[in-house]
C-alpha cells in the first residue's frame, strides 16, 4: 500500500498522480467562486439618504404648525459632535430632536443632503419660536 492513503476502505491518489486537466478545471471552479464569494461582499454605494429625503417632501411651516396644536414645541436639531439648532439664537427653553442622518457618523449621501436638512429645520423651528 506504499503511496495511498487509506480511510475507511476510500483510497485517495498522491497528489502527484492528479491529472493536470482535473487539477485545471478544480482551479477555475475554485477561482470562479472566490469571485463571486467576494464580490458579494463589496458594499453597495449609499446613492440615498431616506432620512433626509422625506424631509425634502415636506412643509416645514405645515408640519410646525401641526406640532404646536398638538402641543409639541421641541426644536429640530442637527446632529453632530456638537449638536446645532439652525433657526433660532437661543434654544434653551425648548426640548429638542435630532434628525436622523445628521451625524458625524452618516453615509456620503446623507452628509450630501446636509443643507436640505438645514432647510428644513431652519423654517421648522423658526415658526415654533415665532407661535406658528
Amino acid at each position: 500500500m506504499r503511496g495511498r492513503l487509506t480511510f475507511r476502505n476510500v483510497r485517495f491518489p498522491p497528489i502527484a498522480d492528479i491529472q493536470r486537466p482535473l487539477l485545471a478545471r478544480g482551479m477555475k471552479r475554485a477561482t470562479l467562486f472566490y469571485i463571486a464569494a467576494l464580490g458579494g461582499c463589496t458594499p453597495a454605494p449609499d446613492a440615498t439618504c431616506p432620512s433626509i429625503e422625506s424631509h425634502s417632501h415636506r412643509d416645514a411651516v405645515a408640519d410646525a404648525r401641526a406640532a404646536l396644536a398638538r402641543g409639541d414645541s421641541h426644536l429640530l436639531m442637527l446632529g453632530g459632535f456638537v449638536g446645532v439648532v439652525p433657526g433660532v439664537r437661543d434654544s434653551s427653553g425648548y426640548a429638542t430632536r435630532t434628525i436622523a442622518g445628521t451625524s458625524d457618523t452618516t453615509t456620503d449621501a446623507c452628509r450630501r443632503l446636509r443643507a436640505t436638512a438645514e432647510a428644513y429645520a431652519t423654517k421648522y423651528n423658526q415658526t415654533v419660536v415665532h407661535g406658528g
